[in-house]
């Protein structure tokens, strides 16, 4: 495992910042439908010295679309704890995980998705939907 601490972890708001850790290639797919941010679940085991298994194909922060213009609850896809048998390590791939969730919340926001008004001045639905539902709880429309 590479030398990274929780306060690094959690000092990090912004893709460079997930880039400058060296865990491998940062996937970004953010949108008004949801998408996601993230590494290849294979690259964070590597980079922790933990089995593959304990991750998916990708680890990182999800939003789950719900339709009609209204995006869910942002989160993280998890790991296999029970997998990880270093408590030390645990902790810190869920601090990674948070931070990917923190990036693609500033993310939304750099980019206008949250915004309520667009540049126009015209009302942003989507957004003001996505927000409420957000506020609310809402995590799947499933």
């Amino acid at each position: 495992m590479k030398t990274t601490t929780i306060k690094q972890l959690k000092s990090i708001n912004t893709i460079e910042g997930l880039e400058s850790l060296g865990i491998g290639p940062v996937i970004v797919d953010i949108g008004h439908r949801g998408g996601g941010i993230g590494f290849r679940g294979s690259d964070v085991a590597n980079f922790f010295g933990v089995p593959e298994y304990a991750f998916g194909r990708n680890f990182g922060a999800a939003c789950n679309y719900l339709g009609g213009g209204l995006r869910g609850s942002i989160f993280f896809g998890g790991f296999g704890v029970k997998y990880v048998k270093n408590l030390k390590t645990a902790k810190l791939i869920q601090s990674l995980g948070e931070a990917t969730v923190r990036v693609y919340q500033n993310i939304e926001n750099e980019t206008g998705l949250n915004d309520e008004t667009d540049q126009d001045g015209e009302t942003n639905w989507d957004a003001i939907g996505t927000n409420k539902v957000r506020k609310t709880g809402v995590r799947s429309a499933y």
